[in-house]
């Protein structure tokens, strides 16, 4: 197995441990046991740790040893962390807190893109919202989801606010996580997509007030579609 796969699937599976709950907060981890467990060189487990580190899920100290750290030390944004998440059975409470952000965050970067991007850009939206009316109608959820991604990339790109942007990041993380673990909500199919066309809309003739008020229309419905998850 190449290197570069192996780190990735340690990582993946000690982190979803940890996120998910299996691995409680403050437990302590041993690297021999690790490395026997995944039958890894000492080199390639610390390497997987490094990055399980970095990602604020452990700390490793010379004295004290390897521990799981808090969650509030977690960097609960990073997509791989929500996606993991996504797994525990409190993750309703997961989604309404990224929903919220994403809720305080989205309509304003609506309204700056349909002022401050080019013409172009603002018209790239309307195609991404026929395709996810195409996808919703052949059944294709994947393109769905792909199409949806790339329509919240771009309203976030086009603010042209880098931190708006990074944020995209944990959007992709959550669309995912709810996919992977079928926390579907049950959402009204042509509602979800008129929502879209309006901000879609708004964007492209450069109206800043209906498309923050679209954008913030489709965050209500989210967050009360999150109270009635596929279980």
């Amino acid at each position: 197995m190449a290197r570069a796969t192996l780190n990735v699937e340690i990582v993946e599976s000690i982190g979803r441990d940890i996120a998910s709950g299996q691995i409680e907060e403050g437990a302590a981890l041993n690297t021999e046991s690790l490395m026997a467990l995944f039958d890894v060189s000492r080199t390639a487990m610390r390497e997987a740790l490094k990055v399980l580190e970095s990602m604020g899920l452990i700390e490793m100290k010379r004295r004290t040893g390897m521990r799981v750290r808090r969650m509030p030390d977690w960097n609960t944004l990073d997509p791989r962390i929500i996606r993991w998440r996504l797994t525990r059975p409190d993750r309703a409470g997961i989604l309404r807190s990224v929903t919220e952000l994403r809720e305080s965050i989205e309509p304003t970067a609506a309204r700056i893109a349909a002022t401050d991007a080019p013409e172009a850009d603002r018209r790239q939206l309307g195609p991404l919202v026929d395709a996810m009316a195409e996808a919703i109608r052949r059944g294709d959820r994947a393109a769905f989801l792909d199409a949806d991604l790339r329509f919240h990339d771009a309203v976030l790109t086009m603010s042209g606010n880098e931190l708006f942007i990074a944020l995209s990041r944990s959007v992709r993380g959550v669309l995912e996580g709810q996919t992977e673990s079928g926390v579907l909500p049950v959402y009204d199919v042509a509602r979800t997509i008129d929502r879209h066309r309006a901000i879609a809309d708004a964007i492209a003739v450069a109206d800043s007030v209906a498309a923050e008020s679209a954008a913030r229309a489709l965050f209500a419905d989210m967050r009360h579609d999150i109270e009635s998850p596929h279980s």
